[in-house]
């Protein structure tokens, strides 16, 4: 059964860090969350709102603030006709079926109510509700004709199967733990199906098995592929550094990107991307590098360069491929869109290692 989050007190749904961080805490639990409620503790409603979310049958996870957790507990308790009581300093309904600190568990009739005290700086409070059902995460690359080979496959077999499209030609595939998909397609050389339900991982494993370094040489993205290999445990096997070149001189000086390439065609170019990757390789000392160059708006755009123009290289030992872009959205999604095309750019040059890796043929 999905689950609904709650977030009482504006202090936490307004902090974005808090909100991320409970919802990465319930995706641990394999949790799906249906939908979201953001209530605050000083509405003169506030009782009358959350019982309305509460009627329904489900799993509830309630995040409160210091100040809203006594009110919210009250409100759990008065569900139940119960009574609160604290079990060493966590406050909750006398007849709560598990209390830990700072969150208790509470179960009426078909649903299961969660409540976290959640307090900025600290860590979230453990989720007590029942883990949901586990799920095996695939990254496939390559047509979407794949795809409806593997939703027939999923029909004829009756497993669960569930995707979405992360950008054009990558998808984020949800199955059943027992359906071992790369057995019931044939190995193509325009695709690639990898058993991972993070690529940053996935990138982390293959790299660190080959004993091959990385580095970035990034300007549109501003770091945010530095700092989401370095968000997972291991990456310091792989990364040494990284290069946030923004401005056209450090793009010179630090990557010894040609100046005349910088006035013309520009540093939102081809020929400078494929220099800022190779520039990266030789200031690390890197096996592998990865650049982007664009124009990520909402301002900067031009009639011959739009918002949404990107370049993206990566260099290796064996060359340098470029890729140029056209992404839309705002400036965070282009920047994210940025980032995985130039990832997914890496994986077809390391087609070969990745699928070695994960023993595929």
């Amino acid at each position: 059964m999905p689950t609904v989050l709650i977030y009482i007190d504006s202090s936490l749904f307004l902090n974005g860090v808090l909100t991320q961080a409970v919802r990465r805490k319930l995706e641990e639990r394999n949790r799906i969350v249906s939908s979201v409620h953001y209530l605050n503790h000083n509405d003169n409603e506030l009782i009358d709102l959350l019982q309305k979310i509460l009627d329904e049958p489900g799993n509830f996870c309630i995040a409160a603030s210091a100040e809203a957790y006594p009110i919210a507990s009250r409100i759990l308790a008065t569900l139940n006709n119960d009574s609160l009581i604290a079990t060493g300093e966590t406050l909750h309904p006398a007849t709560a079926s598990r209390v830990e600190k700072n969150s208790f568990l509470m179960h009426l009739k078909e649903s299961a109510y969660n409540l976290l005290l959640v307090k900025s700086g600290e860590s979230i409070p453990e989720i007590l509700l029942e883990a949901g059902s586990p799920y095996a995460k695939w990254q496939l690359f390559g047509s979407k004709k794949y795809l409806h080979l593997l939703r027939q496959h999923s029909l004829d077999n009756h497993y669960r199967f569930e995707f979405f499209c992360l950008i054009e030609g990558w998808y984020e595939i949800h199955t059943d733990p027992a359906s071992p998909l790369d057995s019931f397609l044939p190995y193509s050389e325009d695709m690639i199906l990898l058993p991972s339900a993070n690529i940053f991982d996935a990138c982390i494993e293959v790299l660190s098995d080959q004993g091959e370094r990385i580095s970035f040489a990034e300007s549109c993205t501003g770091g945010l592929i530095a700092a989401s290999f370095t968000a997972r445990s291991g990456s310091s096997n792989i990364l040494d550094g990284s290069v946030v070149s923004y401005a056209n001189r450090i793009k010179h000086r630090w990557l010894e990107v040609d100046e005349e390439i910088l006035e013309d065609p520009g540093a939102v170019s081809s020929d400078c991307v494929k220099e800022m990757a190779e520039g990266a390789m030789k200031l690390s000392g890197s096996d592998i590098a990865l650049a982007t160059s664009g124009i990520a708006g909402p301002t900067g755009g031009t009639p011959f360069k739009p918002v949404g123009t990107v370049y993206i290289a990566v260099a290796d030992r064996e060359g340098t491929l470029t890729e140029h872009l056209f992404l839309k959205g705002d400036r965070n999604y282009i920047q994210y869109q940025a980032m995985l095309h130039v990832i997914k750019l890496m994986l077809w040059r390391k087609k070969r290692n990745f699928e070695k890796f994960f023993k595929i043929s």
